[in-house]
């Protein structure tokens, strides 16, 4: 029943209205009052325009009272009926035109405010794209022939992917969020050459699956979960250092610490260089806790946020913006032509342009969203991480971001375990390394692995409950509805809301749970939130 309701409303696509002007919009850290546009009101022609006279309109099939005397008398009496029916046909236009200004001024008032339009056309939108180089299947992997590329028009090689239609929804959501990430970093045509469906672009689909198979093991035209995205963002970032960005995934269960982050974010001259830092999470079960809603709308508001890679059951979006409970979002399961490599950037056109953007409003219910999630924040200076962690520590809710001085060295740190590439790609021959399984020299945050050789304890972890992901690609979580009984295999005691550790395919490792009746927040705020200080510029400890 899900996937016939998403094909059916795929198919009509309606377009999000604006019903509740009293709500504002909190959209990355700005604000928008949903008030329609004043000029559009002022705008409308008010009736107007000569009375017509009632008086001596005559119907259509009307005769003349008396009858006719003379010729003269005659042509009088046709002027007349002329002018009525004149009369009577510009009475119905004005009629028709008050009912159209009356249907344009409901569309007007339920529009949505220019700036926060603008603002989407403004974001970086990736979506599925169709035609791009083979990127070639495993023996053992999906096959490349769908039901979902074959009811968008697209026909595989039998040999390879040339669309990711089907199952490359959280990879593009991954890729909007980065993209939009760099978009505050960078300027100019070279994202479009940076996320070209191509081997050669460094962002590209070609290189999240090479990546995704190497270090997660993830196979070509398989599903990636939010853990396996964030760990090849992480990779490919290292990786291409023209991009500048460098990334930190959050430990478990939402835990940031700081000398973890700071030793990624900082070079060994104490520099601060741009990073994007990733909380994965799971906020629920089925659906996201309600306990978690305000902190979840909250992570929206701050000023360093990218957004949000997660979705509905079975399908990825990414999420930008909030009114009350309706959260606005990108989706990707639209495909679009391939968006093809240039060395020379200035040969992109504007019609290359717009195909990596939108001004379609789209918003679904929180209560909708599914609760395994990769939340994003770009933290551009040692400034933006002291804010981020005053405001993180002062919202006074539920929180499910854990900020600590010190990561626990209990064995190897969560930052140790991801791999980090030591050198660029070549993305030249990078076709050739995904065809033949080629290896990858990656580095930790204490030295340089040799080649082939990504942890062993790395792999298990990102494979761990992979038989449950669907191989087609169409789920989210191992644990959605459509997944029943899954979660028995985790732990034995499911009554409560599950807090778990994000692993590469998108499934989760138990940690803890807690009770599902929404707790007494003056109780728990102490412990979830783990900061002890009233003042921001105070030091903080974990509890």
């Amino acid at each position: 029943m899900n996937n016939i309701q998403r094909l059916v409303g795929y198919l009509l696509d309606p377009e999000a209205l604006n019903v509740d002007h009293d709500l504002p919009i909190v959209c990355l850290g700005q604000e928008f009052s949903a008030e329609p546009d004043a000029d559009r009101e002022d705008g409308l022609e008010q009736d107007g325009g000569e009375a017509v006279e009632d008086a001596q309109v005559m119907g259509e099939g009307d005769e003349p009272q008396q009858p006719l005397r003379n010729q003269q008398q005659q042509a009088v009496e046709t002027l007349k009926l002329a002018k009525n029916r004149i009369s009577n046909y510009i009475a119905q236009l004005r009629n028709d035109e008050e009912k159209a200004d009356e249907a344009t001024r409901i569309e007007r008032s339920t529009s949505w405010p220019s700036a926060f339009v603008s603002t989407i056309e403004s974001l970086y939108y990736m979506s599925y794209r169709t035609e791009f180089p083979l990127i070639p299947r495993s023996a053992s992997g999906p096959a490349p022939v769908s039901v979902s590329a074959l009811l968008r028009g697209h026909v595989n090689d039998r040999s390879g992917f040339t669309s990711d239609i089907g199952w490359g929804c959280m990879v593009r959501s991954g890729q909007t969020m980065l993209a939009n990430s760099l978009a505050r970093l960078h300027h100019g045509s070279k994202l479009l050459a940076w996320f070209a469906d191509d081997p050669q672009a460094p962002f590209s689909i070609h290189n999240f699956v090479y990546y995704g198979q190497v270090a997660c093991k993830k196979l070509p035209g398989e599903w990636f979960g939010p853990s396996a995205a964030a760990r090849c963002m992480s990779i490919l970032c290292s990786s291409f250092a023209d991009c500048g960005l460098r990334v930190y995934i959050s430990g478990d269960a939402g835990d940031v610490y700081e000398d973890s982050f700071l030793k990624v974010a900082t070079d060994e001259d104490g520099v601060f260089h741009p990073t994007l830092l990733l909380v994965g999470i799971r906020l629920g079960i089925e659906k996201i806790t309600p306990v978690y809603h305000d902190a979840l709308k909250f992570s929206l508001s701050l000023p360093e946020s990218v957004g949000i890679a997660g979705g509905r059951p079975s399908a990825s979006h990414y999420f930008f913006a909030y009114q009350g409970s309706n959260f606005f979002y990108l989706d990707p399961h639209y495909p679009r032509k391939v968006l093809k490599y240039k060395q020379d950037i200035s040969e992109y056109t504007d019609e290359d342009l717009a195909s990596v953007h939108t001004s379609r409003v789209r918003n679904i219910k929180i209560d909708t969203m599914d609760p395994s999630m990769l939340i994003g924040f770009l933290i551009k200076s040692r400034s933006d991480w002291d804010d981020w962690v005053c405001r993180i520590r002062e919202f006074p809710g539920r929180k499910f971001i854990h900020i600590s001085k010190a990561e626990p060295h209990f064995g190897q740190s969560k930052q140790q375990e991801q791999p980090q590439a030591a050198a660029a790609v070549s993305h030249s021959s990078a076709e050739a390394d995904i065809s033949a399984g080629g290896s990858v020299i990656s580095e930790d945050s204490s030295g340089s692995l040799p080649d082939n050789s990504i942890p062993d304890d790395y792999v298990d972890v990102c494979r761990e409950e992979d038989e449950q992901v669907d191989g087609t690609g169409d789920r989210f979580s191992a644990s959605s509805s459509d997944n029943e009984g899954d979660d028995d295999d985790e732990e034995e005691d499911m009554t409560g809301v599950q807090v778990l550790e994000s692993d590469c395919d998108g499934s989760m490792t138990m940690l803890s749970s807690s009770s599902v009746a929404a707790p007494n927040v003056e109780e728990t705020t102490a412990q979830d939130g783990g900061l002890k200080t009233d003042e921001c510029g105070e030091g903080w400890q974990s509890s």
